[in-house]
C-alpha cells in the first residue's frame, strides 16, 4: 500500500509540475508579448512625432525658398525637388540602411531574451 501511495504522490507532483511549466510559459509570453507591444507603439508614437516635424520643417522651408525665389509654388517645388533626391537616395540604399540594420537589431533582441529565460 506504501508502494501506491508513492507512485500516487509522484504521479500528483508530476501533474502538478507540468500544470506549473505549462502556466509559466504562458506567464512568459504574456511578458515578451506586453514588452514588444509597448516597444512598437512607442516606436509608432516617436515615428508619428516624426513624421510631422519633418513636415512643419518642410512647409516652413518651401515658404521660406518662396519668399526667396519670388514664388510659393516654386519653394515648393524646389523643396518637394529635394525630397525626391532623399526618398530616391534612400530607396537606392535601402537594404543597406534599413532591412539589414532592422533585421540585426532584431535578431538581437530575440538573442538577448532568450538568454535571460534558461532555466537556473
Amino acid at each position: 500500500m506504501t508502494e501506491f501511495n508513492r507512485l500516487h504522490t509522484i504521479q500528483k507532483n508530476a501533474e502538478q509540475y507540468i500544470e506549473n511549466r505549462i502556466e509559466l510559459a504562458k506567464l512568459e509570453l504574456i511578458r515578451l508579448l506586453s514588452a514588444y507591444i509597448s516597444r512598437m507603439l512607442a516606436g509608432l508614437l516617436a515615428l508619428i512625432h516624426m513624421v510631422l516635424f519633418i513636415f512643419f520643417l518642410c512647409m516652413s522651408l518651401a515658404l521660406i525658398a518662396g519668399e526667396w525665389l519670388g514664388s510659393y509654388v516654386l519653394g515648393g517645388m524646389v523643396i518637394a525637388g529635394i525630397l525626391s533626391l532623399v526618398t530616391l537616395l534612400f530607396w537606392i540604399n535601402r537594404k543597406t540602411w534599413f532591412q539589414k540594420s532592422v533585421l540585426r537589431a532584431c535578431l538581437q533582441s530575440f538573442i538577448s531574451k532568450s538568454g535571460g529565460t534558461g532555466e537556473k
